[in-house]
């Protein structure tokens, strides 16, 4: 890119070089004076103007302040303002004022009616019943835990093994007396053990004689065994037929109970009962709000079933009470009750009160929604709801009792019928086993195999105990050289106990150092719980930080309901009109402070480099032609715009309005902006010449 004075003056527009040519001329101009005549004196003095031409005459020359100033057009602009809303859903109770009234600082403008200003005020009791409950929260928070006691428990748990491996080490290194008193006699016991082994092994190959005459009652008791199941074949087949009778007759008393059972109308009187019921309530619901009740519906009590369909009888029922607000009498599709059917009531009894939504003097009880008279002779919405759905709940607690009995009669009469069942295949399967030739005679034989194999075992016990088995009496010798050996362990125990080894005590100071490790994991433990209780703490204390904040929230709102003036100014609109509904943050009313005045106006990118934030300016406006208004430059836009090849940046200028000086928005204004200053001398225009080879003055 090129910068030389070419480029220079192609950027700049005509009127610029004229009038830097102009300033160039008198500075040459003052240059010149300023050396004939350094004393300023006027060279003109003296001089005959009858000697001048027709066309020319004398004009005063001064020394002066020439100024440089960018004009900065524009209009006027409040941009201070602020839409009021209430911050929370309602409707308009009053708007006090207008579209352009003066308002001044906290003067009241509007206010929310009273039902959504009760609803603000339940809503801070709410917020601080909230703020009591973190409270609470909080000090339960301050309070040991369970948590922290299991973790003190493990630290002492963890501390009594630290000093029981302790104590072992000790005893290790300084055994005890009362140990090795235990240990000697140890040895003692297993020196003892070595005498009975030594005296059963004896025994074995010398039995005593009481031994020997045991061993012959074994004899004769299996002999007895023996005859016993020779004589027991006649009596199984009687007792196979009677027990095959029993269970024939058991089978058909439990068919009969199932029989009965299910011919049974008392779970069936219960079903239908329920039905009966739960139409009345269906029929009931349908009397009084037209709703064809669903599943879901029959399912809830009077109260949440109106909760639910947002039907409130005390005011559809209510005869100020517009149930066609638009004028046409329809059912109105967003509510899920019928206004026809309220309607219809109400055009039965237009003049009297018969339909009562509550009574509190009527004592409920169940009764048929047939019945629908109060105690004054008039309907009882309340009554007539409350009846009928008691009667439902009766009906259903009932169904669901006779069901239940009906299930366990059922499994009872169906297991006693399996048993029955089984008892008789198996007395069958008995009975057949007795009666077929080739079983019997096998299962008696068996008996009698068992018998006779008794009777051969007891003869050779007999026999073993005057001539012992080689093995076994090798056996009773190895449980000898067993009890020695047990004998020499406790023997060494005790010689370690008196004088224990190098390993054993590494090993036992290892020990420790695991115990000591696992106390120092369980103090670690504890003390991250009680850093986590600190945590909880903090974050209680932060809940009750955030419910206090609800607390001022919920009463800004309140405070809200009645919008006041944020300043002093005037009304720039109100798009509401008093009864209307409207949302939290819906406008209400636009304040303008008109303290506060702006010149939004805009100047070319030559001029744009000149300007600075804060600069001082001096404004006039055409409707105010004979004042001068301070200002200052408060914003100078990054960004251009571009129109047709024109570019400018926008400029916000603060006006600093006198008292007693009223401005209305967009009056058009001019902000100027001294960017030099130059001292020298002034010449009138007149005397300025321009030709063709140059401007210059005449001298």
């Amino acid at each position: 890119m090129t910068n030389g004075p070419a480029s220079i003056f192609s950027r700049l527009k005509r009127w610029h070089i004229a009038v830097i040519a102009f300033v160039i001329l008198v500075a040459a101009v003052a240059a010149i004076v300023l050396t004939i005549n350094p004393f300023g004196l006027n060279p003109f003095v003296g001089e005959d103007e009858s000697a001048l031409a027709p066309t020319e005459r004398l004009l005063p020359v001064r020394i002066d302040t020439l100024t440089t100033e960018i004009a900065i057009n524009g209009s006027i602009a409040f941009s201070n303002k602020e839409d009021l809303t209430f911050g929370s859903p309602g409707y308009i109770s009053e708007i006090l004022v207008s579209e352009g009234e003066i308002v001044t600082k906290g003067q009241p403008l509007a206010s929310l009616d009273p039902e959504s200003v009760a609803n603000l005020r339940r809503a801070i009791a709410q917020a601080q019943l909230d703020y009591e409950d973190a409270l609470d929260a909080l000090a339960d928070a301050k309070q040991p835990t369970l948590q922290i006691a299991e973790a003190e428990a493990a630290l002492a748990d963890a501390e009594l093994q630290a000093e029981d491996v302790r104590e072992a080490l000790d005893e290790l290194v300084n055994p005890d007396a009362d140990a090795v008193a235990q240990a000697e006699s140890a040895v003692a016991d297993a020196e003892l053990e070595v005498q009975n082994a030594r005296e059963a092994l004896d025994e074995l190959v010398n039995p005593p004689a009481d031994t020997l005459a045991a061993a012959e009652d074994d004899i004769a008791q299996a002999r007895v065994t023996l005859r016993d199941a020779e004589l027991a074949l006649d009596n199984d087949v009687a007792a196979a037929n009677d027990n095959l009778k029993i269970a024939e007759r058991d089978l058909a008393v439990a068919r009969q109970n199932l029989d009965a059972l299910n011919d049974s109308n008392q779970l069936k009187s219960a079903r239908d009962t329920h039905d009966d019921e739960r139409q009345d309530y269906a029929n009931v619901i349908y009397k009084w709000t037209g709703v064809r009740a669903t599943d879901e519906d029959l399912s809830m009590t009077p109260g949440d079933l109106f909760a639910a369909l947002n039907f409130i009888p005390e005011i559809v029922y209510d005869r100020n009470y517009d149930l066609f607000p638009e004028g046409r009498i329809a059912d109105n599709p967003d509510t899920r009750w019928n206004e026809l059917k309220i309607f219809g009531w109400r055009a039965l009894y237009p003049t009297s009160n018969l339909i009562e939504p509550q009574c509190d003097h009527y004592t409920y009880s169940l009764v048929r929604q047939s019945d629908t008279d109060s105690t004054n002779d008039e309907f009882c919405i309340q009554r007539d709801m409350r009846n009928a759905h008691d009667a439902l709940v009766s009906a259903h607690n009932d169904l669901l009792s006779a069901q239940a009995q009906y299930d366990d009669s059922l499994a009872a009469a169906n297991e006693a019928l399996t048993k029955a069942e089984k008892a008789r295949s198996d007395a069958e399967e008995a009975l057949g086993r007795l009666t077929d030739g080739s079983i019997g005679a096998e299962r008696l034989q068996a008996q009698f195999n068992k018998a006779q194999a008794d009777y051969d075992a007891a003869l050779r016990n007999l026999d073993a105990l005057n001539n012992p088995d080689s093995a076994e009496v090798k056996s009773k010798r190895e449980q000898l050289t067993l009890a020695q050996a047990k004998r020499d362990a406790d023997a060494e125990t005790l010689d370690a106990l008196i004088s224990p080894g190098t390993e054993e005590v590494a090993l036992k100071r290892n020990e420790l150092a695991l115990a000591q490790a696992e106390r120092d994991k369980a103090a670690q433990d504890l003390q991250k719980i009680h850093d986590r209780r600190e945590l909880e703490v903090a974050l209680q204390e932060a809940s009750v930080a955030a419910a206090q904040a609800n607390i001022d929230g919920e009463t800004r709102r309140y405070e809200d309901s009645m919008l006041k003036a944020p300043w002093n100014g005037y009304i720039a609109s109100i798009p509401v009109e008093v009864g209307q509904e409207i949302e939290p943050f819906e406008v209400i009313l636009t304040v303008i402070n008109s303290g506060i005045v702006n010149i939004e106006g805009s100047v070319d990118e030559i001029d744009v480099l000149s300007l600075r934030r804060e600069e001082p300016v001096a404004v006039t406006i055409d409707a105010l032609p004979d004042q001068e208004l301070e200002g200052v430059i408060t914003n100078i836009s990054s960004t251009s715009t571009n129109q047709q090849g024109v570019v400018t940046f926008d400029v916000d200028i603060r006006v600093n309005v006198p008292d007693g000086v009223t401005l209305q928005e967009g009056l058009s204004a001019v902000a100027r902006v001294a960017t030099s200053e130059e001292r020298g001398i002034v010449i009138p225009m007149q005397s300025v010449q321009f030709g063709e080879q140059g401007t210059f003055v005449r001298k």
